[in-house]
């Protein structure tokens, strides 16, 4: 599935990106600069785009946004906890292996570094639970990553870097970004409509965690009580 966008939508997340500043800063060592859930994908500015990822996904929802700005080191193989925090993953091999979680990677910058991507749904589960228990970077991590380092080279499938080229990929298998020049990526998270469930207890938890996750008091609201719910129920474009 081919995903674009297109140079004035490009242009618009640019410059609302550099225009904010924030003091809530992750994983320096990786990302320069980080903003979470902008939600530029539910503005006006860039309904075409948002159209394309509801035709080419009819069975997801689009959630919320991640800007990423790095000076073009690698990020390491990984699979995603952290962010993922605000939703229900009870049954988390089930939902590797039916993608129950999947982001869309866009380069907004030349020579940004290519998506790498290794849906391995055992050595992925494995990394989850190290996430989960000793977080991402811990030296469980690291060890894993050495692991992975030499196999990578040859099962790997390394996406094309085109600035504007949405690229889309397991959230729960293992991923990362090769080196490349200084780049800025946009990422939108998306769900599975009739699986991902999440709760007013899990959003502020999320919230507690983690400061990039604050952004999420916008929906608390919208939740009738503490029950679980489908996370397509809620109206993520109110962020």
């Amino acid at each position: 599935m081919t995903l674009q966008m297109s140079d004035e939508e490009r242009t618009y997340i640019l410059n609302e990106f550099e225009n904010y500043n924030t003091d809530k800063e992750s994983h320096t060592h990786v990302w320069s600069k980080r903003l979470y859930a902008g939600m530029f994908i539910h503005s006006p500015y860039l309904t075409s785009l948002k159209n394309q990822v509801l035709q080419n996904y009819p069975d997801y929802t689009i959630t919320f946004d991640v800007i990423f700005q790095s000076k073009g080191n690698e990020v390491v193989w990984h699979s995603d906890y952290e962010s993922l925090g605000p939703f229900l993953n009870e049954t988390p091999y089930v939902a590797i292996n039916e993608r129950h979680f999947i982001s869309i990677h866009f380069n907004l910058t030349d020579d940004g570094g290519s998506l790498r991507t290794m849906e391995w749904p055992f050595l992925s589960y494995v990394n989850w639970h190290i996430n989960k228990n000793f977080n991402i970077f811990s030296w469980p991590h690291k060890f894993i990553v050495s692991l992975i380092g030499p196999i990578s080279h040859f099962f790997a499938e390394t996406k094309a870097n085109d600035p504007k080229l949405g690229n889309a990929f397991n959230n729960l298998a293992m991923h990362s970004v090769s080196e490349g020049q200084p780049r800025t990526s946009y990422v939108l998270r998306l769900v599975k409509s009739d699986k991902v469930k999440t709760s007013k207890k899990l959003v502020e938890n999320a919230m507690h965690l983690s400061e990039n996750c604050k952004e999420f008091f916008k929906i608390l609201p919208y939740f009738q009580n503490d029950s679980v719910i489908l996370a397509s129920k809620l109206p993520w474009e109110v962020m």
